[in-house]
């Protein structure tokens, strides 16, 4: 379910010199990607909307996203989303599965309500993105805990 999450902020501005924005212009970004994702326009993730995503990456539809269909989906080269995908492959065969994100799930959603609030996404994307990305004070590269 993250996969989707941290394409839908670097869409804006991936290309094959990506550098990750700092500050406001990363948390405004991230906020575009939660506005994108929030389909109802309620303010809120739910599970349907971020199970949507995961979907539409997975182009050939096997359940298994790799890093190929998920920068072809978002339009950039692999490159520059390897950062993102190698934490969501945990176990390194070269795929994302559902079950790979679910695990994630609790980082996002820190009180296990099911709901995604706009305060919870910003406050985990960033810190993930400046972790994937080796920047700011979460700068521990593809290595982060997220």
């Amino acid at each position: 379910m993250l996969s989707f999450i941290i394409l839908s902020v670097c869409i804006a501005v991936c290309n094959s010199a990506f550098q990750l924005p700092h500050g406001h212009e990363l948390h405004v970004l991230v906020e575009n990607g939660f506005n994108a994702m929030d389909t109802d326009k309620n303010g809120e993730l739910s599970t349907q909307e971020l199970t949507k995503i995961y979907d539409n990456e997975d182009l050939n539809h096997d359940g298994n996203l790799t890093l190929a269909e998920y920068a072809a989906y978002w339009q950039t080269t692999p490159d520059v989303l390897s950062p993102i995908f190698n934490v969501w492959d945990t176990d390194r065969d070269g795929y994302v599965q559902a079950s790979h994100l679910a695990a994630f799930g609790h980082l996002l959603d820190p009180n296990g309500d099911g709901i995604v609030t706009k305060h919870e996404y910003v406050h985990y994307m960033t810190g993930f993105l400046e972790c994937a990305y080796a920047h700011g004070q979460h700068g521990h590269g593809p290595n982060c805990d997220h």
